[in-house]
């Protein structure tokens, strides 16, 4: 399995409060291309077009345009839970519109917001079962260790709390049940900049320790699992993202409609 690079959202760009499609579509290049692809935020704004909020409209442009024709990948957008669902499960990826306020209040141990309620897109690559829950790996833009609790970084995490995030979206916009998700669909001849895929499918990181702990702790009270948690983040450094801006505020990043 390869798995992107990280691509935090809040940098401190003129668009980061409202760049989280435009960073999941840029660890998706990643990931479709073997890191072959790699582009600024600049540069996939300017094939969507667009420099406020974006679609999954303008996320798939940027596959179809930045490789779809020469290098054997591309996008398929989808309002069906189902068929996104499969396709994750069957070693695909994923982008989705969610509602990050539902996914917070879901898993606050696993986001990267302490307020933020609108509308997000999160890239999912990776899909495993612990103890008979299904999860997918989330690399949310918003995971950048910007303050304590933070994870810095993906982290694994229940489908089906993604699920109900993107759901809810679909319930306020159209009122059903529907999601808005790119799926990314790689030829599999692709090769990476190096022979074979460049990073292990690592099962658990002390990152992804820390988060399953703070979520422990959200229904617990121990003082001693505080302390190991302060410990533990002391050690990886929760601020070890250097470019994360705690000031930018979080914006809605993505605009859905009822269309297809």
């Amino acid at each position: 399995m390869y798995y992107p690079s990280h691509r935090p959202q809040l940098t401190g760009i003129a668009t980061a409060s409202v760049d989280c499609g435009v960073r999941a579509t840029q660890m998706g290049l990643d990931w479709i291309s073997k890191g072959k692809v790699i582009r600024s935020v600049k540069a996939i704004r300017n094939v969507m077009d667009d420099q406020d909020t974006t679609n999954y409209d303008d996320w798939d442009r940027v596959f179809d345009e930045l490789g779809g024709a020469t290098l054997g990948f591309s996008g398929e957008k989808t309002n069906q839970w189902a068929r996104a669902r499969d396709h994750m499960n069957e070693g695909g990826a994923v982008i989705w519109a969610v509602h990050y306020g539902k996914l917070r209040r879901s898993m606050p141990a696993k986001t990267g917001s302490l307020t933020f309620d609108g509308y997000h897109a999160i890239l999912t690559i990776g899909s495993r079962k612990r103890d008979g829950v299904r999860q997918w790996r989330d690399f949310d833009s918003l995971l950048d260790g910007r303050y304590k609790g933070c994870p810095n970084g993906a982290v694994w995490a229940p489908a089906h709390k993604i699920r109900d995030a993107a759901l809810a979206v679909g319930r306020e916009v159209a009122g059903t049940d529907k999601v808005y998700a790119l799926l990314l669909h790689r030829d599999p001849s692709v090769d990476g900049i190096e022979p074979g895929d460049l990073l292990p499918d690592s099962s658990i990181t002390l990152a992804d320790i820390i988060a399953e702990l703070n979520e422990v702790q959200t229904t617990v009270e121990d003082t001693r699992l505080g302390r190991t948690i302060d410990a533990l983040e002391d050690l990886v450094g929760i601020t070890a993202n250097p470019e994360a801006d705690e000031t930018t505020p979080v914006a809605d990043g993505v605009s859905v409609s009822e269309g297809p």
